[in-house]
């Protein structure tokens, strides 16, 4: 007889569930699928195809687009965390530092416009580049690295804090190091997808997917498991 050709089909999406304060698988809407009810609200930003074809599965980002979604206490870790997404970052005339995940409002009760943490990808001259920042009590710390990112591919990024460390994952393995210490502090500002509270020309432009924040550090097997499940 004829023989059927069946056509591949996505990994089982995994979650790690210890420590998950909020996470948007993005299937159909922006809703925190942790259990906190960390939903959020959608300006702009659109459904569109995720990295395995599946249609209305995340959110495409066009620069001024972004979710947001209500402070917490479940997203004011202070000792120790995590944030996690799989992006695809697009062409764009946005020459400035793009942000990904961001607890930066515009209050500086933070100590300053800076914010708590961010996670962020480089602008026009150097759009690889990622950049992983945090306020403390302390000061404000920023790790860089130049594990460069390509454009219109899908990877997942990752940094972890553990109190002491901080460590940027790209697809799964660690690329960038640098020593934090303190505790985090917090304004009462949202937080945010795709765009900052603060600076308002500096929205993602892409796709973004699967973004997860733990109030705790992942460790390498976790985040390699995280990335090996859902590549």
């Amino acid at each position: 007889g004829d023989k059927v050709i069946k056509k591949a089909q996505p990994k089982t999406e995994t979650t790690i569930k210890e420590g998950l304060v909020a996470y948007y698988p993005f299937n159909g809407n922006a809703d925190d699928a942790s259990g906190n009810k960390n939903h959020g609200t959608v300006h702009g930003a659109t459904l569109t195809e995720d990295r395995f074809g599946r249609k209305n599965s995340a959110y495409y980002f066009d620069g001024q687009d972004g979710i947001v979604i209500n402070d917490n206490v479940t997203l004011k870790p202070t000792n120790s965390l995590t944030l996690s997404a799989w992006v695809k970052i697009e062409n764009s005339n946005v020459n400035d530092y793009l942000r990904i995940i961001s607890k930066h409002g515009e209050v500086t009760e933070a100590g300053g416009s800076h914010g708590s943490y961010q996670l962020i990808t480089g602008r026009l001259s150097d759009r690889g580049i990622i950049y992983f920042t945090e306020k403390t009590n302390i000061r404000y710390y920023t790790t860089f690295c130049k594990s460069f990112v390509r454009l219109n591919e899908w990877h997942l990024i990752t940094a972890t804090w553990d109190g002491e460390n901080a460590v940027i994952y790209y697809d799964g393995n660690p690329v960038c190091y640098e020593k934090f210490s303190g505790s985090i502090i917090y304004d009462n500002n949202p937080l945010y997808i795709g765009k900052d509270g603060y600076y308002k020309h500096v929205g993602f432009v892409g796709r973004i997917d699967n973004v997860r924040i733990y109030n705790r550090a992942l460790n390498l097997k976790e985040i390699s498991e995280l990335y090996s499940s859902e590549k």
